[in-house]
């Protein structure tokens, strides 16, 4: 063999011998690799996720293109968009820096598994991807040197089965830590234009009120104050409660039921009914009917049902 085939030859095998390597620690070294994405999914293929928080384990599903909060064995509606807008953020969302590459730090940054909030991510293909969030610093140091305000807050976290540590920017961490409730849909209301209004009690109409002309007349034909209906109007119509309801104690049924028509001429449905035990007032709507609120008071009862 001459000098220039074995040159050729020693040529070949380097060559070769890079691209196994390479694809060698492609493959079973790949983590060994910086990311500049903490996650890598995409979030329309989204279809379950599960929150474990202080030990609670929580989970959200997507049927319809809408998310739905598994809670005690049913399924309640919750706030599609924020949701959606969260996980389409978390698709992006870019490393900063990297921490540590240990996972003896892991407890400095609050990502034992004791200490973290973790998301777990499914996609329809059946992969997923977990994601743990640990310590959130609200102030930042170098936005503050460098003049900036309304800082973003520096976060923690760590991917999977990697050691490593990253930091993000961030509320990550609270969004996911503060419970369920804060996804859950607590809107009842979200309308335009009411036309009519028709207030029922133990099934049987009481009172109903009507827009026409510029003025709201009563049944009884009588003129109501235009500044006090056109309030309550404005309330109802994007009426939100907090306190949610999920006892089993309510009569089975309703004391009060309030019907709105918008000038479209679609019904909306809200009821009222009352707690065996405790006689709260607890409300449902037609258009979030798998969420219950318990009303603080008989004035807010009253506020409602336009008794004042």
């Amino acid at each position: 063999m001459t000098k220039r085939n074995k040159l050729m030859v020693l040529i070949l095998v380097a060559l070769v011998t890079i691209y196994f390597t390479n694809n060698y620690f492609e493959k079973y070294n790949s983590k060994s690799i910086l990311k500049s994405q903490v996650l890598n999914f995409d979030p329309d293929n989204l279809y379950k996720i599960i929150i474990n928080s202080d030990n609670q384990i929580d989970t959200l599903i997507k049927a319809n293109d809408n998310w739905l909060i598994v809670k005690d064995r049913k399924k309640v509606s919750a706030r599609t968009s924020d949701i959606n807008s969260i996980f389409n953020q978390l698709s992006n969302l870019k490393i900063e820096r990297l921490v540590s590459n240990s996972n003896k730090d892991w407890g400095k940054y609050e990502l034992t598994d004791s200490l973290t909030t973790s998301v777990e991510i499914f996609e329809t293909n059946e992969s997923s991807s977990k994601i743990y969030f640990g310590k959130t610093d609200l102030g930042n140091p170098q936005y503050y040197n460098s003049g900036y305000q309304n800082q973003p807050p520096i976060s923690y976290v760590r991917v999977d089965d990697d050691s490593r540590i990253y930091q993000i920017y961030g509320y990550y961490e609270l969004m996911f830590s503060s419970g369920l409730n804060s996804f859950r849909n607590n809107q009842l209301f979200n309308l335009d234009s009411i036309i009519s209004i028709e207030i029922s009690r133990d099934d049987s109409v009481s009172r109903t009120y009507n827009f026409k002309e510029s003025k709201w007349i009563t049944n009884t034909k009588d003129s109501v104050d235009l500044m006090k209906m056109d309030a309550y109007v404005k309330y109802i119509s994007k009426l939100n409660l907090t306190n949610f309801y999920d006892d089993s104690n309510l009569k089975t049924s309703y004391l009060s039921k309030l019907k709105l028509i918008n000038e479209q001429n679609k019904e909306f449905l809200l009821y009222a009914y009352s707690d065996t035990i405790s006689e709260d007032y607890v409300v449902t709507s037609s258009e979030n009917s798998n969420n219950y609120f318990r009303l603080k008071d008989k004035e807010e009862y009253s506020k409602i049902f336009f008794e004042n």
